[in-house]
């Protein structure tokens, strides 16, 4: 009966009326539906002349992720449309795709720098965090735009890109200057990039800049036993005259574990 169900949506995807055509596309986004048949006639649908049905295409598209790979070059083309419901949606199918779609890192990182509207900033941001390596230059090079919106969406992104951002770890260090949400955000990309982090937050340490000394102090917690190696710089950091500097140290050495309190 399913089987049914399916040819009959995937039947509705040619007909001549735009409203069933949407109408078959939601229904197969919402059960799920997920053939060789009905994929390549969701792509075409993505050059409909009708706008809504692009959109519902598109929305669609999304549930597919990397199997969608060849809507890429179309949704890419979407992302400078001037219905904005369909360029977002645009974005997350791209985001839902993943690294096969890095063709579109260039689009979305100006995106990210060019939107006035900030979900769509956001949304943009949120894509290119999914697509994997291709996305950490110019990523990287985002996280000393004047805008101070960018940057902390640039560092969200290198964040959710995880352990594969590493060559990012200097650049947010160095954001860690900022004692405000600009250096707990540059922090939680950190933690979430890895333990790769903990040569060069140790190297910080002694930073003569105090917010980044105890922010570096604080996120080798993050890592706990993985961060011994620390241990005695962060003995030495208890000592300092700097209140948060301390109090840092202190927090991640009782987070470290018995190696510290042993030490």
């Amino acid at each position: 009966e399913a089987k049914g169900i399916e040819a009959k949506l995937s039947e509705m995807l040619d007909n001549p009326n735009p409203e069933v055509r949407i109408s078959a596309a939601s229904l197969l986004a919402d059960f799920g539906y997920e053939t060789k048949v009905i994929l390549p006639k969701l792509i075409n649908m993505l050059k409909d002349p009708k706008t809504q049905v692009r959109q519902s295409a598109a929305s669609s598209l999304i549930r597919f992720g990397p199997e969608a790979r060849a809507a890429v070059p179309l949704l890419i083309e979407a992302l400078n449309d001037k219905d904005l419901g369909l360029s977002e949606t645009a974005v997350e199918a791209l985001g839902a795709i993943g690294p096969d779609a890095k063709a579109a890192v260039p689009m979305l990182i100006r995106r990210l720098t060019e939107a006035t509207w900030p979900p769509s900033r956001r949304s943009a941001a949120s894509a290119l965090a999914k697509m994997g390596t291709s996305a950490v230059p110019p990523l990287i090079k985002l996280l000393s735009h004047e805008n101070a919106g960018v940057r902390m969406l640039s560092a969200q992104a290198l964040g959710g890109i995880g352990p594969a951002a590493k060559e990012a770890i200097p650049d947010l260090i160095e954001m860690l200057r900022d004692p405000d949400e600009m250096g707990r955000e540059a922090g939680q990309a950190i933690t979430k990039i890895g333990p790769a982090a903990i040569p060069l937050l140790m190297q910080s340490l002694d930073h003569p800049n105090l917010s980044l000394r105890a922010q570096a102090a604080g996120l080798l917690g993050a890592f706990g036993s993985r961060s011994k190696p620390a241990i005695p710089l962060l003995i030495a950091l208890t000592k300092e005259a700097d209140f948060d500097v301390r109090i840092s140290a202190i927090g991640t050495l009782g987070r470290i574990g018995p190696d510290a309190a042993r030490a």
